[in-house]
């Protein structure tokens, strides 16, 4: 057996540590580079929604991080505490999104050959496939 000092287990540990990849992910449109999670609480997709919005109350405090792809905030899109909007689910903001022509609220950060029918698989995101065009929302 091979003494090892606590310096070395720590290193060992933390370069383990550091190979994890954690992607956080838009609840709305599945976008996996968020920088926090949306919520407290979320988790990974693929989600079960308990109850509908605001939901903050399911999953804990919103981020109120934008995403980059199709611009939900949580917190305030599904939220309707400041009275300027109506909350909104995440199926309902994604349908407005995708009808409104799906337009990256960032484009500098959208990669090549993205397509959203993906990214929606991807996350788990069941959508139905009349509520978009999915030859509109391309590169």
């Amino acid at each position: 057996m091979v003494a090892v000092g606590p310096a070395l287990v720590y290193s060992m540990m933390q370069a383990s540590m550091s190979l994890v990849l954690v992607r956080y992910y838009c609840p709305a449109c599945g976008y996996p580079g968020l920088a926090w999670p949306a919520y407290a609480r979320l988790g990974r997709p693929p989600w079960y929604h308990p109850g509908p919005p605001p939901y903050d109350r399911w999953y804990g405090d919103p981020s109120y991080q934008v995403c980059p792809c199709c611009g939900f905030e949580p917190g305030n899109d599904d939220d309707a505490w400041s009275g300027a909007v109506l909350p909104l689910s995440f199926e309902q903001y994604l349908r407005m999104w995708v009808r409104s022509g799906g337009a990256w609220l960032d484009e500098s950060l959208k990669p090549g050959g993205w397509i959203l029918a993906q990214q929606l698989r991807d996350a788990g995101i069941m959508l139905d496939p009349n509520a978009y065009n999915p030859g509109k929302c391309r590169d």
